[in-house]
């Protein structure tokens, strides 16, 4: 039976792609170890769930945090110090991503816990460095997950530099690359020599079908909104919803899931009118829960190269759905909206005529409802069971050799 690692720098409560993966890994036959971290934060209780109910050859978790007070100090030192020196002068590959990451060193010690494994597979760029390391340790195949556009992500421009210059080096040396989004692997190629292409491909970020319920009739004349992401906060888009939701909260109800920033409720949610906390639910009941809902908000803000780029997993858990959904016209969502149009409409980042847009919608209310069941049909296309099968292929051609 072969095996394969994974590795990544989160919990798989903050990553389900890789939890799609390992499932998938499980169901095609295939042994599985993991490497990840675990946080003392609202994802803990989600992510012991899941762990629970996954079966692993090897499981090694690696406190984020000052539980282990020396590793967290001397992985954090050395953070700072291959950082101070690569302003002076440019690092070998090694110690270029402990200035990326203070968890790369933190997973390279915790490779060696692992046996011999036939396929390594790395999600998220701390864990960049360790995947390739970890190949080279167990003489095996590699693949690596690009869910984002890492050196897009945030202002640091000093750390984007560091991320790009890693994936330059690194990624063209594993045997495969998947890609989030269209838009992602296109910017890659732009970025990055000798990418191989012929083994770069797109799975999108879709689910199970069995995750989601066939719409429910819903008697509320009111239109019913929803929005989720793992942290309720500001630049989503919802500083500027809010306030249109509560001067029309008889024609709009808003339920916003995840964990909910106190800050931000206090300043923006509080005695505001037609908004309800779902609070941090896990995401087979989060997608049933979406039944009862008439739109989905994606209002991505574009607030870094990232951010265009990027397809939310949101976008899809909606589609899968059947919901209607209000997009912003970042580059990816736009992309999609421009090939699939009865998916719903895109906003300029602005939000400049969301009132508007929403007033009417209201006004379009039966046919949405009505429509629903038909979207939701058309939302199986994209099912996991169907993206995955890409994974499964690739999987099997670079394994199949050792059998």
């Amino acid at each position: 039976m072969n095996h394969i690692l994974f590795i990544t720098t989160h919990n798989l409560a903050t990553n389900p792609r890789i939890v799609k993966e390992i499932k998938l890994a499980n169901n095609l036959g295939y042994k599985t170890s993991l490497i990840c971290f675990e946080f003392e934060n609202w994802s803990k209780s989600i992510n012991d769930q899941i762990l629970s109910e996954l079966n692993f050859n090897k499981l090694i978790t690696i406190p984020a945090g000052r539980n282990k007070i020396f590793s967290w100090l001397k992985s954090g030192l050395l953070e700072k110090i291959f950082r101070g020196i690569n302003y002076i002068f440019p690092l070998p590959i090694k110690f270029l991503s402990y200035a990326h990451s203070r968890r790369s060193v933190l997973l390279l010690n915790a490779i060696n816990e692992i046996e011999k494994v036939d396929l390594v597979i790395g999600h998220n760029p701390g864990a960049i460095y360790a995947t390739f390391i970890a190949a080279k340790q167990f003489n095996c195949k590699a693949g690596f997950d690009m869910e984002d556009y890492h050196p897009g992500e945030g202002n640091d421009s000093y750390l984007q530099k560091i991320t790009l210059t890693l994936m330059k080096k690194l990624l063209p040396k594993f045997n495969y690359v998947s890609f989030a989004s269209q838009s992602i692997l296109t910017q890659c190629k732009e970025s990055i020599n000798h990418l191989p292409i012929d083994s770069s491909f797109v799975i999108n970020n879709c689910f199970p079908s069995n995750e989601f319920l066939e719409p429910l009739s819903i008697s509320d004349n009111r239109l019913q909104l929803v929005w989720f992401s793992q942290q309720i906060n500001i630049s989503r888009g919802l500083e500027q919803l809010i306030p249109v939701v509560n001067r029309n909260e008889d024609k709009f109800n808003l339920t916003l899931f995840g964990d909910c920033n106190a800050h931000f409720k206090n300043q923006f949610l509080d005695k505001q009118k037609g908004i309800q906390l779902g609070g941090v639910l896990p995401q087979k009941m989060l997608h049933q829960k979406l039944s009862a809902f008439d739109i989905g908000l994606a209002l991505e803000p574009g607030k870094d190269l990232n951010n265009e780029l990027a397809l939310s997993n949101k976008i899809l858990a909606y589609l899968q759905s059947g919901l209607f959904i209000i997009a912003t016209d970042t580059m990816e969502q736009l992309r999609l909206f421009n090939k699939e149009p009865n998916f719903g409409i895109t906003l300029d980042k602005k939000l400049s005529n969301l009132e508007k847009t929403l007033l009417q919608l209201h006004k379009e209310l039966a046919e949405i409802r009505k429509s629903k069941i038909t979207r939701f049909v058309n939302g199986k296309e994209l099912a996991w069971e169907n993206e995955s099968l890409i994974l499964s292929n690739i999987w099997n051609s670079l394994l199949i050799a050792l059998n």
